[in-house]
């Protein structure tokens, strides 16, 4: 520009000359009259050749001025472009909240814009828009809002606004077309792939035009009034327009610096960018992308990747094995290539061993540039979460107790399944729970005031719970306060200990009956002694008294007082377990048959006797003599609740595998029993009264109806033969009471008693 400029000032310069000739020449002529037709052909030669010289010098600095303003509109729509595509990038909050990243990116670009609109002169104009299906949507506020009220115009109508959509097609670059108002600008043009928006920063090829018309107008002024002033107003106009042209000169130096400024600008940017920055042309074979050449990176490319050297060369060649290891990442890149539509995703690249962060988009078909961060810190932090997070969850899922996390107004936030099981709700059904809808110990007031006096070191407590059908089960509670995130919750924890305690209820009964035992067994024995003397020296009266007097009839009686406190004397050594016992195999279905064949002809008519045996015969280990004290006491106690009152007597026999919980609540070893029940249909047994059925002389009978042995001697006779009993009972519906007794080895079947008595 510098060398043309100085050929159109030496081009005016020799105009100059020529018009002071040409002064000259006038004089001669005006002297000489015969040479005025002369003088005004040399002046009509001088005018077409100062018209051809300024033209084509005007041609030139217009062609040259066009050239210069689209780079420097590119080179600021550009870094414009990427500053504001970074600070999208670099802004954390989009990593949680995209809205209000994307606020503050507009709140940016309002702020901005007149700023940047103002270095483009009085005409200059950047606008941004989107794509919304058929139509290009501008975006902000326009400088020729009030000329055209347009907030969009169609994406067909190629007559206007021809650069946002090439902007919008992906591309970038400048051009001289028609902008959304129709008129005709000097655009550049960019696209923004992380804000999917168009750029565009233009001026109105008006605008630029008017110093070439005002310099057109001067030259052609000139050259009329050099006709008709002559030549020393012409060499004034003459000194005029080389005074404008190196005004031009000027003018075009300065946007050249501009220029240079930018492009440092530019390269700077380029260099200094934390983000790796990569483009590339990429390979196809048949329509596939096999592999990418790298055109062009910057240092941030080599800091990240610790890759060096690669510009002109294929990525297989600096990395082998890239498009078999990472054919998703070559997948990517040769879409964005084809078809122009940027994408932005993370993935892990094989050959590099590292995780990216990286935007795609294409400047020109078949190439694509990328941008990229390192994010391999990142993702093992967020892989170290998600274990941390999964194996808590796994825990606090997996845990035998019920966990649960409650607000401080007693309603649940977090509850694990088993404490849902235990409650027996849903899920979902938990989160609407509080306290004081499972806890029937305490009221609501009562255990809000005790949530608050809880601190940091909790407290452990039993307490009862409700379930949601209304049953209810003892619970073992641990609970303590804790702060998250500036709200205080509870954390607790629920033991189902409703086995313990009853295990702990049999053991102390246990204990019970056999110190009970030991007394009564130790009495029973000083006593059987005191009536064996009475009852021998009883004998003895009677054989010396006469049969028919009254004394030997009060000896009798004496005698069978004796007998039957003898009787009383045998149950209490029963209940200690201190018979002598006989156990061996025998055959329970005989002594059934007999027992049941002796109620018969006592029980009354009212009374239905049901007898259910199974098809083979229920061997097992026991003493004979006791098993059928056994099933008479029960069949006695069974026609004693029913008080001769119309109703049902089941005697019912079975074999059965005892499960692990059951032996464990039974206190039996896991494995096959026979089971002998006796059930009624009489009044039932009262709640408070179970626990204290077996207990030695309870009963609640009327005094003299009973002695309260009678269930005693039973739960002694059948512990006594390694069995157990267990009794279910409700008011109203009765009692049964089921026997468990060892069954016989198959080895000492061949031992079976089939008649014991």
């Amino acid at each position: 520009m510098d060398k043309q400029s100085a050929g159109t000032a030496a081009g005016k310069g020799g105009s100059v000359q020529d018009s002071e000739h040409s002064s000259n020449r006038y004089k001669l002529l005006s002297e000489h009259g015969g040479e005025w037709s002369r003088f005004l052909l040399l002046m009509a030669i001088m005018v077409a050749v100062v018209l051809l010289v300024g033209g084509q010098a005007i041609h030139l600095y217009y062609d040259d001025l066009l050239e210069r303003e689209q780079k420097r509109l590119y080179v600021l729509a550009r870094s414009q472009a990427q500053m504001i595509q970074r600070m999208h990038k670099e802004d954390i909050v989009r990593l949680w909240m995209p809205q209000l990243a994307d606020e503050r990116i507009q709140k940016f670009i309002t702020e901005v814009l007149p700023i940047w609109q103002s270095r483009l002169g009085e005409t200059g104009e950047i606008v941004f828009a989107r794509r919304q299906g058929e139509y290009i949507q501008f975006l902000f506020s326009r400088r020729h809002a009030a000329d055209l009220l347009l907030e969009s115009v169609p994406w067909r109508e190629e007559q206007w606004a021809e650069p946002m959509r090439r902007a919008l097609q992906g591309q970038g670059g400048s051009m001289i077309g028609n902008d959304y108002r129709g008129v005709e600008v000097i655009a550049a043009y960019e696209y923004l792939p992380d804000l999917q928006m168009g750029m565009v920063a233009k001026v109105d090829l008006s605008e630029l035009n008017a110093p070439i018309g005002q310099t057109a107008q001067g030259v052609l002024g000139t050259a009329l009034l050099s006709i008709v002033l002559g030549v020393w107003i012409f060499s004034r106009i003459s000194e005029g327009v080389i005074g404008h042209l190196r005004r031009a000169r000027d003018e075009l130096a300065q946007s050249e610096q501009a220029l240079r400024e930018s492009e440092q600008t530019y390269r700077s940017l380029f260099a200094n960018m934390l983000n790796g920055f990569l483009y590339c042309q990429v390979i196809f074979v048949e329509g596939k992308a096999v592999d990418l050449l790298c055109l062009a990176v910057n240092e941030a490319f080599s800091k990240q990747t610790g890759l060096a050297d690669v510009v002109g060369r294929r990525v297989t060649e600096f990395l082998p094995g890239f498009a078999q290891k990472d054919g998703e990442a070559l997948q990517h890149c040769g879409r964005v290539a084809a078809t122009g539509v940027a994408e932005r995703f993370e993935i892990y690249l094989h050959s590099i061993q590292q995780w990216f962060d990286a935007s795609l988009y294409s400047p020109h078909p078949g190439h694509f540039v990328a941008v990229f961060d390192v994010i391999s810190a990142r993702k093992l932090a967020e892989q170290k979460i998600s274990e941390e997070s999964n194996r808590r969850n796994y825990l606090f899922e997996h845990s035998r107790d019920g966990l649960c996390i409650l607000g401080m107004d007693g309603r649940i936030q977090e509850a694990n399944a088993q404490f849902a099981r235990m409650l027996g709700y849903e899920r979902e059904e938990m989160n609407r729970l509080y306290v004081w809808d499972w806890d029937v110990q305490w009221g609501k007031e009562e255990i809000l005031s005790l949530m608050q006096d809880l601190n940091v070191e909790g407290a452990s407590f039993v307490t009862h719970h409700r379930r949601k059908d209304g049953s209810r089960y003892t619970v073992e509670v641990s609970t303590s306060k804790m702060v998250w995130q500036g709200e205080s919750l509870l954390l607790s924890s629920h033991r189902d200990i409703t086995r313990q305690v009853q295990q702990e209820a049999q053991l102390r009964q246990a204990v019970k009956m056999e110190a009970i035992g030991t007394l009564a067994g130790g009495i029973a024995h000083d006593f059987n002694n005191i009536l064996s003397i009475m009852l021998g020296f009883a004998e003895l009266a009677m054989k010396q008294l006469p049969k028919e007097g009254q004394p030997c009839q009060d000896v009798q009686e004496i005698f069978q007082a004796g007998l039957r406190a003898r009787d009383l004397v045998s149950q209490l050594l029963a209940f200690s377990r201190r018979a002598e016992q006989q156990i061996r195999p025998i055959s329970i279905d005989p002594l059934l048959k007999e027992v049941v064949k002796f109620l018969r002809a006592v029980i009354p008519e009212e009374v239905q006797l049901h007898l259910q045996l199974p098809g083979d015969p229920v061997r097992v280990l026991a003493d004979p003599a006791q098993i059928h004290e056994i099933i008479m006491n029960l069949a006695t106690n069974a026609l004693q609740a029913m008080e001769g009152a119309p109703g049902r007597l089941r005697i019912t026999l079975y074999e059965t595998e005892l499960p692990e919980a059951s032996a464990y609540r039974l206190r039996l070893a896991v494995g096959r029993y026979g089971v002998l029940t006796v059930a009624d249909s009489g009044p039932g047994i009262a709640p408070e009264h179970l626990p204290r059925i077996f207990d030695p002389f309870f009963t609640t009978k009327e005094p003299g109806r009973g002695t309260g042995l009678g269930l005693s001697v039973v739960h002694g006779l059948v512990t006594a033969n390694g069995g157990a009993v267990e009794v279910n009972s409700r008011l109203g519906e009765g009692a049964q009471f089921c026997i468990y007794l060892p069954l016989a080895a198959s080895e000492e079947a061949d031992a079976i008693v089939e008649s014991p008595l």
